[in-house]
């Protein structure tokens, strides 16, 4: 059993565990100190039966009279208009999540942290923040060996320090972002620096973009589909499954010619591809 320590809830740190199989799942939440817990289990898929549970623990919760004023928020400052400027922009991490911090008039806010569209961020000093029902404190920092400012979580109780999300540059666009817009040739150079400086991380993994290019196809995205598999069968020149994949797309695009390339490249690395094989065959009768 792994216990995870990253909600925040009525401003208590929690351990939690959660998990579902065959439409049933929940979760067990504690807290740190003071002996609060919850345990509850329900059927249903996850989109379904996972907000209801949420809700549920939230008004648990409340009903218990457990939540808590923020800790630290009495020693609060103003935030100085220059080091809002600084701190102002977009954060990405390893996974391709993207957490935005931005001016309100006087005060800093951030938004998609742990899904919470919009939150403020509690100034204690130049660099460091506190947010109502997280559990970490947020410092912005330069990364001790890239030296870029990052966004550092940090748990002070047993002095770790996570350097999740790095600053992009003013206009800059994830590789994502560059495919959804149209561009191939900045969503490719885009791919390459990312795989060459996060080689193992989500947003350059071979399922997860040939799951994306499915998703799209699925959605008649035939141009979006191409260009993804595009992009996998660039950073993966030696996989079957990508050339596979990409063949597929079009075909469905009405591109003969340029699948059947692709279906051959395929079988070329394996050739016990009995569906490129019949592909190709098919195309060889006319």
């Amino acid at each position: 059993l792994g216990w995870e320590r990253r909600f925040g809830f009525g401003n208590h740190d929690w351990f939690s565990h959660g998990g579902a199989n065959g439409g049933i799942g929940g979760h067990i939440y504690a807290t740190m100190d003071g002996g609060n817990a919850i345990a509850f289990f329900g059927n249903g898929p996850n989109g379904i039966r996972i907000p209801i549970l949420d809700q549920l623990r939230n008004s648990i919760i409340k009903a218990h009279g457990w939540q808590r004023p923020l800790p630290g928020a009495e020693h609060s400052i103003p935030v100085k208009p220059g080091i809002a400027q600084t701190l102002s922009g977009r954060y990405v991490n390893d996974f391709g999540e993207i957490l935005k911090v931005f001016q309100e008039g006087k005060k800093l806010f951030i938004s998609n942290l742990q899904g919470v569209p919009k939150a403020e961020l509690v100034c204690l000093d130049d660099r460091t923040f506190i947010v109502d029902e997280f559990p970490r404190e947020i410092r912005f920092l330069p990364h001790p060996e890239s030296k870029e400012l990052q966004m550092a979580f940090v748990k002070k109780d047993i002095n770790a320090i996570d350097y999740p999300f790095t600053k992009l540059a003013a206009g800059e666009l994830l590789p994502h972002e560059y495919l959804t817009e149209g561009n191939y040739t900045k969503a490719l150079i885009a791919y390459r620096k990312w795989w060459e400086e996060r080689p193992k991380s989500w947003p350059v993994n071979e399922h997860n973009l040939n799951g994306w290019g499915y998703r799209e196809l699925g959605k008649k995205n035939h141009k979006l589909a191409i260009n993804i598999f595009r992009i996998n069968v660039a950073l993966y020149p030696q996989s079957a499954n990508a050339h596979d994949s990409l063949g597929e797309a079009y075909l469905l695009n009405n591109q003969p010619q340029l699948a059947i390339r692709h279906y051959r490249q395929s079988l070329k690395i394996n050739p016990d591809n009995p569906n490129a094989t019949k592909v190709v065959e098919k195309f060889l009768k006319y």
